[in-house]
């Protein structure tokens, strides 16, 4: 299973019969469109930067809350928040799994809170977590490091966080590694392959396509 980073929230998986498409995002953001010709796509809540499949090919099924069943990948979705006031403050939030017989990853499109037991339950073991560090709009680089530790992932890749592309203000990817833990390694690399990479205790920084 092969992983790549788009840019924001946007990562592509693939496995070798199925590709997952997740969170893409409007060309406002800042960052190319890329191009891709995934099986599904995911979408985590109706916003621009996250929810734009205009370059999606129409065929492809798009799923907000949906589960799918396809070729050894499976996608199920837990509901959550954009923000700490139950979705008053910026709506709501779905969390997306994918299984594969390989392992598990978990992207948490926006999400804006710790994590509720109910939700933890529902989340269960997790090898890979696409984790938003930015702040302003989600969890900010503390309060990343609690899901982290909530979730007890074996590797981290960091999204949603200021870069030269993006068009908006967030918050720096540097803030979030400075509270690493001492036993977390870091690593930049232009693509996760978790056939290898599933060392524990890793942050993975993907460069964007």
């Amino acid at each position: 299973m092969r992983l790549k980073w788009l840019g924001h929230s946007c990562f592509l998986l693939t496995t070798e019969k199925e590709s997952w498409l997740s969170d893409p995002f409007a060309p406002a953001v800042g960052y190319p469109i890329p191009q891709v010709s995934p099986t599904v796509v995911t979408v985590s809540h109706g916003h621009y930067d996250h929810n734009d499949t205009s370059w999606v090919p129409e065929a492809v099924p798009v799923l907000s809350g949906a589960s799918w069943q396809g070729k050894g990948l499976r996608l199920s979705a837990v509901a959550s928040f954009h923000d700490e006031s139950g979705g008053r403050e910026r709506g709501g939030n779905y969390i997306y799994i994918a299984r594969t017989d390989v392992c598990t990853v978990v992207h948490l499109g926006d999400l804006g809170h710790l994590l509720q037991r109910s939700q933890l339950s529902q989340l269960g073991r997790v090898d890979v977590l696409l984790l938003p560090v930015g702040g302003i709009y989600t969890v900010g680089p503390r309060e990343a490091w609690s899901v982290v530790e909530q979730l007890g992932p074996r590797i981290v890749v960091p999204m949603h966080y200021q870069t030269k592309r993006l068009s908006f203000r967030l918050g720096k990817l540097e803030d979030f590694l400075a509270l690493a833990p001492p036993e977390w390694s870091v690593a930049e690399q232009a693509a996760l392959e978790t056939e290898t990479d599933l060392a524990a205790d890793k942050i993975v920084v993907l460069k964007y396509i």
